[in-house]
């Protein structure tokens, strides 16, 4: 994905993403995964960052946006539900049975990344992970959204947390301007 195609998906719709660090996590993709075979997504709210998952998403692939919210998952059906890779479940990430319909969805498929950008308490950062870190594949990725974002603080120290753990690397996305950054965990 080039720069003119970035910004184009970028402004087709309401994206809660700093542009300059979402710029840089598509460029980070591109350069070391061109293309994802699936995907959970945690937090769909408008729909913004399925575009992107879509579009580096494999012919193959699966994707699975989950909300609690019943008007984000109504609005991505009725955007994304015609391609038939993308999957949706409205309910409570943290709950244990929501995990498992996601599960039922993947069908015993691993996925390449899981982005993590629900409810940002901590309780709930730590149950997202917690739930959906063992449908990764080996290398896999997590991503955490406002790991510097001065209001969601749990975040950023759950991210470095795991960040120093010997299982993963982490890199960080974070603009100097409008810092709400981006986190991502390699599974090694």
């Amino acid at each position: 994905m080039d720069k003119v195609q970035f910004d184009s998906l970028f402004n087709s719709i309401e994206i809660i993403q700093n542009p300059n660090e979402f710029w840089e996590l598509i460029q980070w993709f591109n350069k070391n995964r061109p293309v994802i075979d699936g995907i959970i997504e945690i937090g769909i709210l408008n729909g913004g960052t399925m575009l992107f998952w879509q579009e580096l998403l494999s012919s193959d692939g699966i994707y699975a946006g989950i909300d609690i919210e019943k008007k984000a998952v109504d609005n991505a059906k009725a955007r994304f539900g015609s391609d038939i890779r993308m999957n949706f479940i409205q309910g409570d990430s943290s709950s244990y049975n929501i995990s498992e319909e996601c599960g039922k969805i993947l069908g015993g498929k691993k996925i390449d990344v899981l982005f993590i950008d629900g409810n940002h308490s901590a309780a709930f950062i730590r149950a997202d992970y917690l739930n959906y870190k063992d449908y990764l594949k080996p290398n896999g990725l997590i991503v955490f959204h406002d790991i510097h974002h001065p209001e969601y603080p749990e975040i950023g120290r759950f991210f470095n947390k795991l960040s120093a753990l010997p299982e993963y690397s982490g890199i960080k996305f974070i603009d100097k301007d409008k810092p709400f950054g981006i986190g991502i965990l390699i599974k090694k």
